[in-house]
């Protein structure tokens, strides 16, 4: 059985997940917890020095460790209408660069806010951690957040060029969305990738993607999601059609 290491909360692991589901393929799921599940991870991949993320699909011998790289799998492996319409290096690849440029910075934006979030970060202690010992495992969450955010530091806007690269993006898109509801005429990646670039900005609700309150709003930009509630609209409708 396939096995797709993710996280809940990134929106990276959503599009894996997304492009999976829609053409019905089979997968395991396994949660990534980074700096508690590194090595589970290193042992599946093989990939034992080198950087290492999720989603990952492991997939037999195939590691595929990028979510576009992980749609064009699921493209040749599964059913269902294509997620690639003129082939799996068209249009999509254009709308894949934008949505991680606004991941990117919707990212640097959530990481600032959800270090100053007590509850947020206790939201994030997995599950299986009793009652008892949440608060006690948050320091370990906090540090979990703070090994991220060093390691995408790298390649991080500040908070005024992340807001200003939100605009630009979701402006774009904005105006294509207005010459019909799908971004290359039909339902494709390209409309999960830009509904999915919205989780930093204004998540899709919990009937979708179930999360703490504290999350939630974490994520949320208040300003840019009630400037861009049409497209946060849009992507709702989307999520109801497209998204089981």
């Amino acid at each position: 059985m396939r096995t797709l290491y993710s996280i809940a909360v990134s929106p990276w692991s959503e599009l894996a997940r997304w492009a999976l589901d829609h053409h019905r393929v089979d997968y395991r799921k396994v949660e990534y917890l980074p700096l508690l599940a590194e090595v589970q991870l290193r042992a599946a991949t093989g990939r034992v020095f080198a950087r290492i993320s999720a989603p990952t699909l492991v997939d037999g011998k195939r590691v595929l460790a990028d979510s576009l790289d992980i749609a064009r799998h699921a493209e040749l492996l599964g059913q269902g209408a294509s997620l690639f319409p003129g082939g799996p290096n068209g249009d999509v690849v254009a709308w894949n660069d934008r949505a991680q440029r606004a991941l990117s910075a919707g990212r640097t934006l959530f990481f600032a806010r959800i270090a100053d979030d007590r509850e947020a970060l206790r939201e994030q202690v997995p599950a299986f951690v009793p009652e008892a010992l949440r608060d006690l495992s948050v320091p370990i969450v906090e540090r979990t957040f703070g090994f991220l955010s060093s390691k995408y530091r790298a390649n991080a806007d500040s908070p005024a060029q992340a807001q200003a690269a939100l605009v630009e993006e979701f402006e774009h898109l904005e105006a294509c969305l207005a010459r019909g509801p799908y971004l290359l005429g039909s339902f494709s990646y390209a409309d999960i990738l830009m509904a999915t670039a919205l989780h930093f900005v204004a998540p899709v609700g919990d009937r979708h993607r179930s999360m703490g309150h504290a999350t939630r709003e974490s994520l949320r930009d208040a300003a840019l999601a009630e400037r861009f509630g049409k497209i946060a609209a849009w992507r709702d409708d989307l999520y109801d059609r497209h998204r089981s």
